[in-house]
């Protein structure tokens, strides 16, 4: 199902001393902005923004690997062939660092050609959801669903998860 890329296909994210979650996520597509973010879903506002200050301290650096989909593929059956959900779970923190760096669209390692850049990640409520990163000319769209849901990642996209 999945087809690891190229090199490079793990990226090094840098430890952080404790990142507020709510400070990144504000829809703004201003020029100056450091990630252009033209939507966010009302799932990913009410399980990742809403409720209490969700803060993720990254203590060590971390390695990620990108993969890409080669079919067609449900939550499930990819968190399945990643090795489980500790495999497959990765931070906010982690795509926002990849987000910075990409925030206008540049190239880099996420995907900025309408495909969706898919991660693992726990929201407020300790649960595992998917969240897309999906690049347009607007900006960043943001979008979370359950990993019960049907929703499937097509093929094409990037999986983000632990080595």
């Amino acid at each position: 199902m999945l087809k690891v890329l190229g090199n490079p296909s793990k990226v090094l994210i840098p430890k952080n001393n404790g990142f507020i979650v709510r400070s990144k996520f504000v829809h703004d597509t201003d020029c100056e902005v450091k990630i252009k973010i033209g939507s966010i879903s009302y799932n990913f506002k009410s399980w990742f923004l809403s409720g209490g200050t969700l803060i993720e301290d990254l203590k060590k650096d971390s390695i990620l690997q990108y993969l890409k989909l080669r079919r067609s593929s449900s939550d499930i059956a990819i968190i399945t062939e990643l090795g489980g959900e500790v495999k497959a779970e990765t931070t906010i923190y982690e795509m926002v660092y990849l987000l910075e760096g990409q925030g206008r669209g540049e190239e880099g390692i996420l995907l900025n050609n309408g495909f969706a850049n898919i991660f693992y990640v726990r929201d407020n409520a300790h649960i595992l959801r998917s969240v897309f990163l999906i690049w347009d000319e607007r900006g960043w769209f943001i979008d979370a669903h359950s990993i019960m849901d049907a929703h499937r990642g097509s093929c094409g996209c990037l999986v983000f998860s632990r080595v």
